[in-house]
């Protein structure tokens, strides 16, 4: 069970200069490595658009050890709208939302904790700019797409 000293050493915030977002893709290539992807494939046009946020969750010693993109669908299309139509599955209220979306966590002792304060930061995102939704989805192996 998580106890409340796995997060004292824990930040999250926003990546704001190129070394912070090249901090991210690297840990992004190393949860996605299994896919077989690049280092230059794990970035995408999306992550450097008006609605996306970069976090980096930093350990104590200031190394980033997690990141999450939150694409905000007030300031721009969002992943999901390629998928779905939104407008017409959500009533309006809802589509004032933000998408959580490449999460990646090295394997650690602490990553159920850096997983859960980076989630806590996506919250946090959604009542400081009044969005009334968090999204989350996910392609299973049939293909289909889930939403809650």
């Amino acid at each position: 069970s998580m106890k409340l000293s796995d997060f004292s050493s824990l930040m999250v915030r926003k990546a704001r200069t190129h070394e912070d977002f090249d901090h991210a893709m690297r840990i992004r290539h190393a949860g996605y490595g299994k896919y077989g992807l690049s280092l230059t494939d794990v970035e995408e046009p999306l992550d450097r658009s008006p609605q996306a946020t970069i976090l980096i969750a930093e350990n104590g010693d200031g190394r980033v050890v997690g990141t999450m993109r939150i694409l905000d669908r007030t300031l721009g299309p969002i992943e999901l709208d390629r998928y779905l139509d939104l407008p017409a599955l959500f009533p309006a209220t809802q589509l004032l939302c933000a998408e959580a979306t490449r999460l990646s966590v090295p394997a650690s002792p602490l990553s159920p904790s850096i997983k859960c304060a980076l989630w806590k930061a996506f919250h946090r995102y959604c009542l400081g700019f009044q969005l009334t939704t968090m999204l989350i989805w996910a392609r299973p192996g049939g293909g289909e797409i889930i939403a809650c």
